[in-house]
């Protein structure tokens, strides 16, 4: 399936409130064919937003995909999507960022973490980001 069709599916999905993981898994390994599979990025975290708290795996097939465009592009869709709606899913990819940068960027990631455990309404994703800070202590 091409990339703009695996869009308007995803973004079916978010209008509707009807996600189906088997079928969210298989669009996922479509856009690992596609080239410009990245460009179904966006559309992948409002899923990750949309659906807070679904079991997508461990990390799963979203989180996969998203992750193999670590610096190239992931993190700033990564905290963009943090700053709407921060989940349990994206704040332990927030993690995953901090666990594997350094100096500067590392500081405004925990910065961004801290700013999660203090302030945001989803409680799963608060505590995560609780747990995190109190790691990093």
């Amino acid at each position: 399936m091409k990339t703009n069709e695996i869009i308007k599916r995803l973004e079916a999905i978010i209008s509707s409130h009807n996600l189906n993981v088997d079928e969210l898994n298989g669009l996922c390994s479509d856009l690992e064919k596609n080239k410009d599979g990245f460009l179904a990025a966006p559309s992948l975290f409002k899923v990750l937003e949309v659906f807070p708290e679904e079991d997508f795996g461990n990390p799963g097939e979203i989180v996969h995909f998203l992750e193999s465009y670590y610096k190239k592009g992931y993190e700033e869709m990564l905290i963009a999507s943090l700053r709407r709606r921060a989940t349990y899913h994206t704040t332990w990819m927030l993690n995953r960022v901090i666990n594997g940068t350094e100096g500067i960027k590392k500081q405004e990631y925990i910065a961004l973490m801290d700013h999660i455990a203090k302030t945001t309404s989803d409680n799963d994703a608060r505590s995560e980001a609780e747990e995190f800070m109190e790691q990093l202590r």
